[in-house]
């Protein structure tokens, strides 16, 4: 009794499969479970785990608008047909290389949510094969379409037949509207232009495209040849019967290693008909921008341009060859003189002399880069100088007052402070005419002092000089006797 009690169940879960399967929409593969190490996951368990997933926005008889959702910041690319077309195909080749059953259309998203509309007979499928994580990517996934009504009002009738007679009381019922279509089997083509030799971050890979009857798209992709790794995959959509197309790629938005590269284009007419032209040759990308540092004026410096010339010096690399360096100097309100640009590499040497002879004293940015000859480009840094052109006032002298007579034990000479004096020039001298020098110093503060002067009558004076090196005029010049006899 136990043994056939479990050969009961197991019938009877056996009809179960049976009968499930034969339910409109129950796609077990698809949408259900797991297939394989291909696809490892469906829709249904994406929407669960909120990774990349269609879902249905509205549907109308012939047609379905889908979302297509991809939450995190890298690519998912959703690949699509209808009816279980498999011309629409439009390469051999898919960029998952582990798909063996060629490229459809498809849609990428990164970090947003796109809307498509697909039109079918009777369903759409849809699947991730390529971009996103691995674990997340699923099978075709079928979306059955509501069917397009037949208008009532013009039925199609095999009757009446041309040459057979009818009996005159058959009521003639009038003949469906004429149709008209075209068969198309030739093939479009394409040229594909890819860079040649070297080039930068960003390049383009461009083509013209022709068919007999019309154009539909073109898909471009590219192939790093040391890794074997696809990059870029892109439909471009065309019309009429020839059409130029242009992609730009940028390597470091797709995440693209340095290396040897090769493009490769599918086109595909308005009939379904496909044609590839292949790969193209290998050409080499180069993403390193050029290396620029400056090594005068210093950040912050305060600088005096005598000549009206500010002479900036620094050095720039690359790791193939350096085209040009810009360098530009941006007031404190934004303004700019201009870009200089110096051509060739340059090393350890002056870089560029700025005509700086209309800017007035102030706070300027000196911004800095260069361009390798591929086209890459450094960041663009700056450093802030303070030109200062304006001497400051003379001193005044406050003591020993002029024509005085001081004691050597200790001489102390001082003038008032000047603001923007970053130190002070003393000179005295033996004549009144101030050309036989007696002593030269600089000094810090507004004074200076003497110990044990000997008897003697001496000038001096004093002028004060900024940071940016602009010394004013000099003070007046004073008298002072030194008289260290005591009185008899």
């Amino acid at each position: 009794m136990k043994k056939k009690s479990l050969n009961r169940l197991s019938a009877f879960f056996n009809i179960s499969l049976v009968v499930l399967l034969l339910v409109p929409n129950f796609i077990v593969s698809a949408s259900v479970f797991a297939v394989d190490t291909v696809f490892p996951s469906t829709n249904e368990i994406n929407k669960t785990k909120v990774w990349s997933q269609v879902n249905i926005l509205e549907e109308l008889p012939g047609s379905t608008k889908f979302e297509v959702k991809n939450p995190r910041g890298f690519l998912a690319c959703f690949e699509y047909r209808t009816d279980g077309d498999i011309t629409q195909k439009i390469s051999d080749i898919n960029t998952n290389i582990e798909v063996t059953d060629g490229l459809y259309p498809n849609v990428c998203v990164t970090n947003t949510v796109e809307t498509i509309t697909i039109s079918a007979n009777v369903y759409v499928e849809i699947r991730l094969a390529f971009g996103g994580e691995k674990d997340e990517r699923f099978t075709w996934t079928r979306f059955d379409v509501l069917p397009v009504p037949i208008p009532p009002s013009v039925p199609i009738l095999e009757y009446p037949i041309d040459g057979v007679a009818i009996k005159d009381n058959t009521p003639l019922m009038q003949w469906s509207k004429l149709g008209a279509f075209t068969v198309d089997t030739t093939n479009p083509n394409t040229t594909l232009v890819p860079p040649e030799g070297l080039t930068g971050n960003t390049f383009a890979v461009s083509g013209e495209a022709e068919d007999n009857i019309s154009l539909n798209r073109v898909y471009v992709q590219l192939v790093h040849k040391q890794t074997s790794q696809r990059y870029g995959g892109t439909t471009i959509y065309l019309s009429g019967t020839k059409q130029d197309w242009s992609q730009t790629f940028d390597a470091t938005k797709l995440g693209m290693p340095e290396g040897d590269y090769a493009a490769h284009v599918a086109v595909v007419d308005n009939a379904g008909n496909t044609s590839s032209v292949g790969w193209s040759e290998y050409f080499q990308v180069d993403k390193t921008p050029p290396v620029i540092t400056i090594s005068s004026p210093l950040n912050n410096e305060v600088l005096r341009t005598p000549e009206r010339k500010l002479k900036v010096f620094g050095s720039i690399s690359d790791n193939i060859a350096t085209n040009y360096i810009h360098i530009q100097i941006v007031d404190s309100k934004g303004n700019s003189r201009g870009v200089y640009t110096v051509h060739g590499t340059k090393s350890e040497e002056l870089l560029v002399e700025l005509d700086v002879k209309d800017l007035q004293d102030g706070e300027y940015k000196i911004y800095y880069w260069g361009v390798d000859r591929v086209g890459n480009v450094s960041e663009r840094p700056y450093i802030t100088i303070l030109l200062d052109n304006t001497a400051p006032v003379a001193p005044t002298l406050t003591s020993p007052s002029n024509d005085s007579f001081v004691k050597g034990d200790l001489l102390e000479s001082k003038w008032k402070k000047i603001d923007d004096a970053h130190n002070y020039i003393y000179e005295s001298y033996h004549d009144a005419e101030a050309k036989n020098l007696r002593y030269h110093q600089e000094y810090a503060t507004n004074s200076k002092s003497a110990t044990n002067v000997s008897e003697s009558t001496f000038w001096w004076r004093v002028k004060a000089v900024d940071a940016a090196g602009n010394a004013s005029d000099w003070s007046e010049l004073w008298k002072v006797t030194v008289d260290n006899t005591p009185p008899k």
